[in-house]
């Protein structure tokens, strides 16, 4: 998420309570798991009923090669000490040349290492010594895909048919596609280690290998809040980071997973508005 963000409280943390813990009183407080709308609806309560926890909207980049750079430099990274300096470098640096088509003419002239203030590891087998490579790939497929800002991007990842492609490049997984979404003000939700350790937090009781259904919670939870679910996803990732500053982020995914192909498209209820 770009530099800077806009906080906001939830307002009365007692309001829907009392009718919520209404509905949940009945629930099998034995079983290990419990429905979608039953966690959605336990996380709403819990955000309503924590003084602490504070709605935080997130700026956005409005440039093309901070918000590429952003989605490659985050897995498994300390976002404010590792990512957050190299983005802000960029806008320091770059921050008129906005568009996609201005970033290529740039990375004639600068390498897109100097640009990201970054090196791969030639040697790695691992997708995560290969941020460099990934951008530089990301940064054709936009290019040929006629991509040129921000907003582009935005109706570009609302297309199903389009996700693939992303998904072809080696080290994008089904995380980093959904926070390419949200980067650009889709309402979309990431899960990564933070939002997924947010349910052991809130003792919501989910199968953590199941991705797919964390994002419907939280989907559901925001509409249950009236919140934009892009919000509440930063929201829960800031609250997290709060809660354990020194920890890193990292993806769900594994490395082999991580290039995985099988994802929910994005144009499912759960995901999207």
């Amino acid at each position: 998420m770009a530099v800077g963000s806009t906080q906001i409280t939830f307002g009365n943390p007692l309001r829907g309570i009392k009718a919520s813990l209404v509905k949940l009183e009945n629930m099998n407080k034995k079983q290990d798991l419990i429905t979608v709308d039953q966690s959605a609806e336990l996380l709403a309560v819990f955000v309503r009923s924590s003084p602490d926890f504070i709605r935080e909207t997130g700026d956005l980049y409005n440039h093309m090669g901070a918000t590429i750079a952003d989605a490659v430099l985050q897995p498994r990274r300390d976002y404010h000490g590792f990512v957050t300096p190299k983005t802000k470098r960029i806008i320091d640096k770059w921050g008129e040349l906005k568009t996609l088509t201005q970033l290529v003419e740039l990375l004639t002239h600068v390498t897109a290492s100097e640009f990201l203030n970054w090196e791969d590891s030639e040697d790695s087998n691992s997708w995560l010594a290969h941020r460099v490579q990934r951008f530089c790939h990301i940064v054709a497929l936009f290019y040929g895909e006629g991509i040129e800002t921000t907003g582009d991007l935005r109706l570009w990842l609302l297309d199903d048919s389009n996700l693939s492609k992303l998904y072809a490049i080696w080290g994008i997984g089904q995380k980093t596609v959904n926070y390419f979404g949200i980067l650009v003000g889709l309402p979309w939700v990431a899960i990564d280690g933070r939002l997924s350790s947010f349910f052991r937090v809130a003792e919501i009781p989910v199968d953590r290998n199941d991705v797919a259904a964390q994002r419907e919670i939280v989907c559901r939870a925001a509409d249950l809040l009236s919140v934009d679910r892009r919000v509440l996803d930063h929201s829960i990732w800031r609250y997290m980071e709060k809660k354990d500053p020194a920890k890193d982020t990292p993806e769900r995914a594994s490395a082999p997973s991580c290039c995985g192909r099988t994802t929910p498209t994005q144009s499912s209820p759960a995901v999207s508005t």
